[in-house]
Parts: structure tokens; sequence; C-alpha cells
């Protein structure tokens, strides 16, 4: 399958300040890719500049093979056939859910095609017969979902969205998100989200490019972003992981204060290399009946299930998530047993920068 989004070597600066630096990343026609990072990272510009709002300074970006952007010149944002859907809505409140469905059609749509359209994407986004209400009848949710349905309403070859669930309480953006991705795929729209939260975006994409500081770090699936972390910053940012000092003493065996944990060590790593090793809440398993003992130092119930913060020492701690029939106290001594099935580790430094070595 051919290439939808071509970005090569994109790079945005404002006033000397460098906010988008030599991004490159290909998106092919269905596919549904998250740009994710801390704020201020630069990726709603990256989407703006998609979009033909921002013109880079450096590279280029193709849409089917026809160059839309570059630092020469730039197609006009409403030449691109790209859709878009706001962090606010941005609903016209003046219109019916009708009118702002039909508001991006071309007019030379017969009024019958367009309602056509407008049933069809309201049925799509379970809306249907809300033609006649107004924005402000609905709640948040459904007006995200209106914005969805006029965003997808002239059938564009992109989808951008920017935050589209940030104004919406926590258990509802992942439900839409996952509601949101459905939708896209039964319509095999090509779409990228902008968020801060990696639960929206494991729940919506294909593929996510962390970014840091104007960089992208990693382009990669959400599994091999959460185990296969490329850089001590992917590490931090995704999932709740800890690191542990470890110090690889040969055969496949690092020596930690957690015992010796067991995996497959790079070549590179020589005996008697220090290093720093992943630890997750997945990687602790809790049991009775471990000769290995933690005590509770904080306890998050979370209904399901408890999150215990246990320490390994006076300076480090591990988490470990336990079924909320293991209802245990603070200060309690609990069992564990390690089940670290992928092995990520760096080198003993502090740069954010450093690389794994898993």
């Amino acid at each position: 399958m051919s290439n939808l989004l071509q970005l090569n070597s994109i790079s945005v600066a404002y006033d000397d300040h460098s906010v988008v630096e030599d991004i490159s990343f290909e998106l092919k026609e269905g596919e549904i890719s998250c740009l994710l990072g801390p704020s201020g990272c630069g990726k709603t510009t990256l989407l703006r500049t998609i979009a033909g709002f921002e013109k880079p300074d450096t590279g280029e970006i193709k849409i089917r093979n026809q160059k839309v952007s570059s630092a020469d010149g730039a197609l006009a944002p409403e030449n691109r056939n790209i859709g878009m859907v706001f962090q606010d809505f941005a609903l016209f409140p003046h219109l019916n859910i009708e009118d702002n469905i039909c508001f991006g059609l071309s007019k030379k749509m017969s009024d019958s095609d367009q309602l056509n359209r407008c049933n069809e994407l309201l049925k799509l986004i379970g809306l249907p017969g809300s033609n006649k209400k107004y924005p402000h009848q609905l709640s948040g949710g459904q007006q995200q979902r209106i914005a969805l349905a006029r965003a997808l309403a002239p059938e564009p070859d992109i989808l951008l969205l920017d935050e589209p669930f940030s104004s919406l309480d926590v258990e509802l953006r992942e439900q839409l998100a996952r509601e949101v991705r459905v939708i896209l795929k039964q319509q095999n729209t090509t779409a990228i989200l902008v968020t801060h939260d990696q639960n929206e975006a494991f729940a919506m994409a294909d593929n996510i490019g962390l970014i840091h500081q104007g960089k992208l770090v990693q382009w990669d699936t959400p599994y091999n972003l959460y185990h296969q972390p490329a850089t001590r910053f992917v590490a931090n940012f995704i999932g709740q992981g800890v690191f542990i000092p470890g110090k690889y003493i040969g055969e496949n065996k690092i020596e930690t204060d957690l015992g010796t944990i067991s995996g497959k060590v790079p070549e590179q790593c020589k005996v008697g290399c220090k290093l720093d090793l992943l630890i997750r809440p997945d990687d602790i398993i809790h049991d009775d009946d471990s000769k290995l003992k933690l005590e509770i130092s904080e306890r998050l119930f979370r209904g399901a299930d408890f999150l215990y913060t246990l320490k390994v020492n006076n300076e480090k701690t591990i988490l470990c998530i336990a079924s909320s029939h293991h209802n245990h106290q603070l200060n309690e001594k609990i069992g564990i047993t390690l089940d670290v099935d992928h092995l990520v580790m760096f080198p003993q430094q502090t740069t954010d920068d450093t690389e794994s070595i898993s």
C-alpha cells in the first residue's frame, strides 16, 4: 500500500527558536497515528504545519505524492482536502446539528444528497435523528461526535484531531477515543491525533510518534513504545516504570536489590557493567508465598485492584498491581515475585537522551 502522507525532514522555528526539528514519518491510507508528548513539545505546531496553517522552514510534506508544503511555498489549507477536529468542538451554536454537519459540504451537492450524507454520519456516530437539535442540547461527548461527523462529511484524505477529548472527563476521554477509532476504521479514514494523554493514544492509534523538545524520539506501535522504549525519556513518559540499579554478572544475569534477574542482555554489555533496569508494575507479581517481601509505603485503591508502592531500600521504590481482594495496609510487608519478560536497561547516567541497550 502506497503512502498517503509523507513528512520529510520538517523543521519549524519562531524567531530563531526551534519548535519542530527534522521530523520525518509516513502514513498509509487508513492508518491512525498519534503525535504524543508533553505540553510545549511541538506536536500541535507539527499538526498545524500538516494542515497548512504553518509553513516549514525546511523539509517538505506530500499528500498522495503531491508536494503541499515546503520552504519554497505551500498549498492553501482549503485545497489540501484535510479535515480538522478541534479541542473546543468549534460547532456553530446558532446552527442546528444538520446544518453544522453540512456546513463544509460542496454547494454543488443537492439538498437531498447533503441530507443523506448527514443522516449517514449521524447513524455512524450513534446519534440518528439529532438533525434539528442544537449543540447546547447535547452533552460534551455528543458534541464531539458531531464535530467528528462534520469533519468527515466532505470525505477528507486526512483527518487531524487536535487534543479533541481534553475538555472531557477521564473516563469519557478513553471511551470516546475507542469509539472514534471504530468510526474511523469503518470509514477507512487516515487520521492523526495530537494528545499528551498516553491512554488516549493507546486506545486510538496504530502507530505513535513520541515527541520531546521538538524531536521525534520514537515512532512505533503502542506495544513497542511500552516494552521497547528507545530512550530513557520514552521509558519515563510511557507507563509507570521505575529504574533500579543493577550490575551485569555474566550469563545473562543482572544483580539488583530485588535479587538476580535473568534475561537476554545485549552483547555490548560486559561483565561488571552498571545498569539502570526498568521495572514496571506488571513486572511485579504479588505472591504471599514468596520469600522476597517488601514494605508498603503507599497504597492506591482503584476498584478492581490496588496500586502498591513498595520500598526496595531507603532510596528506591517500585510499583505493584494487586487484586483488590488483597487488601494490605501501610507498612505491611507483602511477598512478590518478578516476571520481567522484556529487559529494558540503560547505562547508569542521568541524561534523558541516553540510548537504551535493551
